[in-house]
């Protein structure tokens, strides 16, 4: 019953609460009031919350009309500078006129009260995204007529129309706001409000009025939607650096085309023309495939008969890099060394389809019309039980880590006798992940606001600490330091793997001399991760999959992203990979005839 009261108060109360519902037809509202009034009768008492018939008739439009002479009369504006902070004076002042506005049946404002969220349908079944009309409201301008002491009239604009969108939680006991850029939970309301508003004057003057209804729910802070987002100096020079690594590519395309392929090409064009034999007979020449993969060097060392092949210097070494051609073709080559495990690419591609499928149902459910219906029917079906768990889809990535580091690094040490460069074994590791890992961060956190717009649209990002925890990304600490401060929320598990990496070496190291020594490494570690995760999950009454309400941020925190819970699936990789070393990739399964 709280919910649908909170529901239907909020409704009441968006655009400056109370004046919302002002010039919606009384038809419509008599819908609203029948619609109830069927749901109530053909349910059990029991089934339904139970809303009071004066709360009810609170809907017809005459008690409308009268609310927004009442809020005008009635202090409850004023009222809000006592109620921590303090709206300013020229947003209390316009929305003033707004409201007078709406009385004066004035076009601006009816406009901007159509643009606000309201009420639809299927409440039960859990529509509480009320998000109005963006466009609409982005597009009003206030216009008010001014007679000066001559009797001259004029029309002066004194704001603009801004979309903003309030958040009220479904009870009041969820006071605390849900973690930085995931869903939030709770009723959404849009609201077209003054542009002379802030967020936080929005804020202090809804749960003003929500006070004065005697209720202990608050709202969250209110965002408001800029019109336009001028770029800051961060983003200024993060596109000073895009645009200098962009001329870079275009210098080294046309360098590698120009001086390295069109020799190339030339080259190849007289090799496959026909040849002349003795006897004058014509034989084509037979090309040579091409056999460019990721291991390819970008100038290949080719043993070439033409002294006069153009050999480029150190500058042109460094532009090649650059090439955009060399690159693509690599990066698009579909050839495999004889020693690559080929079957793992389809496993990467299920994997990843299925993360993508995950995080997809998990985000966008919040907006969903139907969340209640739909959460209460879908956990039911035995299907969408590999949608609820897709937590453990990332860890057939971790499986794979362990597989490759024991399957190359052995094959190496038996190349060379036992012996590795450990400085290069780590150094190698931060150096191909950490250049790209930075330039992610910082292209994605200046200019991820600027990428689009719209009512729900993270104008200020998702990063809501300005990822000013950075060097935990650098140090691959940052699930372990701070982690509800964690840069890029999803970077967690590059954390977890470079971890295991630098443990790695206890594990394949005996396995290399004695796999008796081996497995008693590997199985310490995995009951030591088996029992610390049995022990935090009843310690702290995790259920499976952390999915419960209220304790999403300490399982995240606390569990989800800790090494020493994650840490399984890695060492499962490991063994596999050691079984492969051991059989050189040639396991053979017996058939059985059933």
């Amino acid at each position: 019953m709280f919910i649908v009261h909170s529901v239907y108060l909020v409704a009441i109360c968006s655009v400056v609460t109370h004046a919302t519902e002002r010039q919606i037809p009384s038809s419509y509202l008599n819908v609203v009031l029948n619609t109830q009034r069927l749901l109530l009768s053909k349910h059990k008492a029991d089934d339904l919350p139970k809303i009071p018939a004066a709360f009810l008739r609170r809907l017809s439009g005459d008690y409308i009309l009268d609310t927004v002479e009442d809020v005008l009369n009635s202090g409850v504006l004023q009222g809000a500078e006592s109620q921590g902070a303090v709206p300013s004076s020229i947003c209390l002042n316009h929305i003033v006129l707004f409201l007078e506005g709406v009385l004066q049946q004035q076009r601006w404002a009816l406009s901007m009260v159509d643009a606000a969220g309201k009420p639809g349908n299927w409440l039960y079944g859990g529509e509480i995204n009320w998000v109005g009309s963006y466009q609409e409201c982005n597009r009003i301008v206030a216009k008010l007529n001014v007679t000066d002491v001559d009797n001259d009239t004029s029309v002066i604009t004194p704001f603009l129309g801004q979309y903003c969108t309030a958040v009220v939680p479904l009870q009041p006991s969820d006071a605390r706001p849900p973690i930085p850029g995931t869903p939030t939970t709770g009723v959404r309301i849009g609201l077209c409000l003054p542009d002379t508003c802030t967020g936080s004057d929005i804020t202090a003057i809804l749960n003003s009025i929500l006070i004065s209804q005697n209720t202990s729910i608050r709202v969250f802070p209110t965002i408001c939607q800029a019109r336009k987002l001028d770029y800051d100096t961060k983003a200024i020079a993060v596109l000073c650096v895009i645009s200098l690594i962009v001329l870079m590519m275009i210098a080294g395309t046309a360098y590698d085309v120009i001086h390295i392929q069109m020799p190339r090409w030339a080259n190849k064009q007289e090799e496959t023309s026909t040849m002349h034999v003795a006897d004058n007979e014509e034989i084509p020449h037979l090309v040579t495939i091409d056999k460019t993969d990721e291991q390819t060097p970008l100038i290949p060392k080719e043993d070439t008969r033409d002294s006069e092949e153009y050999e480029p210097g150190r500058l042109g070494k460094a532009l090649l890099a650059f090439s955009v051609y060399t690159n693509g073709k690599k990066i698009l080559s579909t050839t495999h060394s004889k020693d690559s495990i080929q079957c793992l690419h389809g496993i990467r591609f299920i994997s990843m389809t299925w993360i993508i499928l995950g995080h997809t149902i998990a985000f966008g459910i919040s907006v969903a019309k139907n969340l209640k219906t739909f959460s209460q029917d879908a956990v039911q079906d035995w299907t969408f039980q590999a949608i609820i768990n897709a937590t453990v889809a990332v860890d057939t990535f971790f499986a794979f880590s362990g597989l490759l580091v024991t399957y190359l690094i052995l094959k190496e040490m038996k190349k060379n006798r036992g012996r590795i460069n450990w400085f290069m074994f780590y150094f190698h590791r931060f150096w191909r992940l950490t250049p790209a890992y930075m330039l992610v961060i910082m292209v994605y956190v200046p200019l991820f606001r600027y990428w689009g717009e719209g009512p729900q649209w993270p104008q200020t990002g998702i990063e809501y600490t300005d990822c000013d925890h950075w060097w935990t990304n650098l140090l691959y600490i940052n699930n372990l330091v701070e982690p509800l401060k964690i840069c890029m929320g999803w970077s967690w598990y590059l954390s977890n793997d470079m971890q295991f990496y630098v443990l790695s070496p206890l594990i394949f190291v005996p396995f290399f001399y004695n796999m008796i020594l081996g497995s008693i490494s590997l199985l310490a570690f995995l009951l030591a991760t088996l029992i610390t995760s049995g022990v935090l999950s009843n310690v702290n009454n995790y259920p499976a999959g952390g999915s419960q309400a209220g304790i999403q941020i300490d399982f995240f925190k606390d569990f989800y992203v800790k090494p020493y819970v994650r840490m399984g699936p890695y060492l499962v990789g490991m063994a596999t990979g050691y079984l492969l070393y051991k059989t050189q990739c040639k396991v053979k399964i017996s058939k059985v005839d059933m």
